[in-house]
């Protein structure tokens, strides 16, 4: 499910996905609390691609705009820009043939429109450019919610390409009241270690001012962590796993790990066939992982690339170390970094370190994380 859109109207609070190459297609779930509990979703029928935004005109109208991207499984057929109807959120249809909206400045993939009004104008604002390093946020206006819009004279609004920031790909960006009344976009973007973006698409957030009608976001920074980070998770705690910082692929953390079998520890067992599996036994965060078993202490530690150029192509180093009862350690192997990052190994996703059982039975006693040097 990419790119679900959350609003607030009228006393609900909405959440609109295409489940992509899936029969359910775009669905809008509701609640009266965000924390839930949340409907069970209904379909709106004749929405065919990704990314919908969900806004409502003046007379209570509900609009949903989306990329009219279409997939045949994992193969893109066609990429149509973006596309708006008015909808019956409640039947879950459309209730007029889609019309084609602003769709960018020409460069690929329009996708990640949202709408907004201000000052009585429509503002319509849209990723361009793909995913990686052409990443780029414009924005178009109107006098209404269906158009005409045209967009802003210095588009793409935002685009880190090419300015040497160690901020990359930013994108796919959503415009917000901050909690002091200020206008914030919140996007996605990477931040390279060396040549590379281990983390991959990380939350980004920047200031936004208004110049002439527009939209003026600064560019957008890093924000190093100043101090030493420590997670720990004792698994004798039964809530160990209900932090949400657990993830599994395709399944709850819960489907796939359980805490009470065997007191004091978390149990993975082996059903889907390995971590080749399309569904593997895996639960993880994104981050370095130091794992306790029975038996042995389980290892990974990753180091910032050698100082120089990012051009030189140098990446980030990991090495998987084990240690015995005694505290004697064995390095297993020191692996190139770049191997392991968005733009190598997938586009969406970053790195991602946790525990796993290839086969049989596996027990871990505990999980702590140590991040310093900015990470």
């Amino acid at each position: 499910m990419w790119a679900p859109t959350i609003r607030h109207y009228e006393g609900l609070f909405y959440v609109i996905v295409c489940v992509a190459a899936s029969p359910r297609g775009c669905v809008v779930f509701t609640a009266r609390d965000p924390a839930g509990p949340w409907s069970d979703g209904v379909t709106i029928d004749g929405v065919i691609g990704i990314d919908p935004d969900l806004a409502w005109d003046e007379t209570g109208t509900a609009y949903v705009t989306y990329s009219d991207l279409e997939l045949d499984g994992t193969l893109v057929v066609a990429h149509r820009g973006i596309l708006q109807a008015r909808a019956d959120l409640v039947g879950g249809r459309l209730l007029e043939k889609p019309r084609r909206l602003w769709s960018g400045t020409g460069l690929v993939a329009p996708d990640g429109p949202h709408l907004y009004r201000r000052d009585g104008y429509w503002y319509l604002l849209i990723a361009e450019g793909g995913s990686g390093f052409a990443h780029a946020v414009s924005i178009a206006c109107g006098p209404g919610i269906e158009g005409p819009l045209v967009g802003a004279p210095g588009n793409p609004v935002l685009s880190p390409s090419g300015t040497g920031s160690p901020v990359g790909c930013a994108g796919h960006a959503d415009l917000v009241r901050g909690p002091h009344g200020d206008d914030l976009l919140v996007l996605l973007a990477t931040r390279k270690a060396g040549s590379h973006s281990p983390l991959g698409r990380e939350t980004f957030v920047t200031g936004v001012e208004w110049d002439d009608g527009w939209p003026k976001p600064a560019p957008v920074e890093l924000n190093p962590r100043s101090q030493p980070l420590e997670e720990y998770f004792d698994f004798a705690d039964d809530n160990a796993l209900a932090d949400p910082g657990w993830l599994a692929v395709g399944r709850t953390p819960a489907e796939i790990a359980s805490a009470g079998e065997r007191p004091g520890h978390l149990t993975v067992r082996a059903v889907s066939g390995g971590l080749g599996a399309f569904r593997p036994d895996f639960i993880g965060r994104s981050w370095t992982v130091r794992v306790a078993g029975d038996e042995v202490l389980l290892r990974i530690e990753t180091d910032h690339p050698p100082l120089g150029p990012p051009w030189t192509g140098a990446g980030d180093r990991i090495r998987l170390i084990v240690a015995d009862e005694s505290g004697t350690e064995t390095h297993l192997a020191e692996l190139d970094g770049r191997f392991w990052a968005a733009e190598t190994a997938a586009p969406f996703t970053g790195r991602v370190a946790g525990m796993f059982a290839e086969e049989g039975v596996v027990r871990f006693a505990h999980c702590r994380y140590q991040g310093e040097g900015h990470s």
